[in-house]
């Protein structure tokens, strides 16, 4: 036999314990962001004019962006939500930022010098979810990224030597608690056996000295 039978009992407690312990953390689940409204901003330096209002003439082909809120979809390549294409001089900028069904996607196709940028997106299905990088190959400290309530918003402060086509990725997941009272008996009730099955122990070794 591999076992005996109180190192069963105080195997099986432990995996107990572990089970209720687990059902009382919170999980990350995917949040589909598929048909929700969403509302972007791409504006320069210390404020002025938004980058993604067709309206002020920044309209670019390939975005669905023709205002300044648009329904987020699951839309193949080279088609994204918001794009602003700038061809300044002998400089070209080109600024993507592209919602799948539980992430974001920014890319920027860049002639250097760039100048520093601030996006904001505001949906209500942002509420309560979870933003997390998941790659940010921008230089000059990369992408400052905060998720606060509704509103997503990314800073980047530009560079002389940015390379062609940085991207940084992130992902938007919902955070789904086990509500507290739901799981506390749970735990507390694998700690007690875990305590039963000790006192038994310690009570048929002490008969068996």
């Amino acid at each position: 036999m591999l076992f005996s039978y109180p190192v069963l009992n105080r195997k099986f407690s432990l995996f107990i314990a572990a089970s209720c312990l687990f059902v009382g953390i919170a999980a990350n689940a995917n949040a589909s962001l598929l048909g929700q409204d969403v509302t972007g901003s791409l504006i320069f330096g210390g404020g002025g004019a938004n980058f993604f209002d067709p309206a002020n003439g920044f309209g670019a082909p390939f975005s669905k962006n023709t205002s300044t809120t648009v329904e987020i979809g699951n839309d193949p390549p080279p088609i994204v939500e918001f794009r602003a294409l700038l061809d300044v001089g002998t400089t070209f900028q080109d600024y993507k930022a592209d919602f799948t069904d539980n992430g974001l996607i920014i890319t920027n196709d860049l002639t250097p010098p760039a100048g520093g940028w601030t996006m904001s997106f505001t949906s209500a299905a942002f509420v309560g979810l979870l933003l997390s990088e998941l790659s940010d190959d921008f230089n000059n400290g990369g992408v400052a990224a905060a998720l606060l309530g509704d509103t997503v918003t990314l800073v980047w402060a530009g560079s002389d030597v940015q390379p062609v086509d940085a991207t940084a990725e992130y992902s938007l997941l919902a955070v789904q608690p086990v509500p507290l009272p739901a799981a506390f008996p749970l735990f507390a009730g694998g700690l007690g056996l875990m305590g039963l099955l000790g006192w038994r122990r310690k009570r048929m070794a002490a008969a068996a000295a």
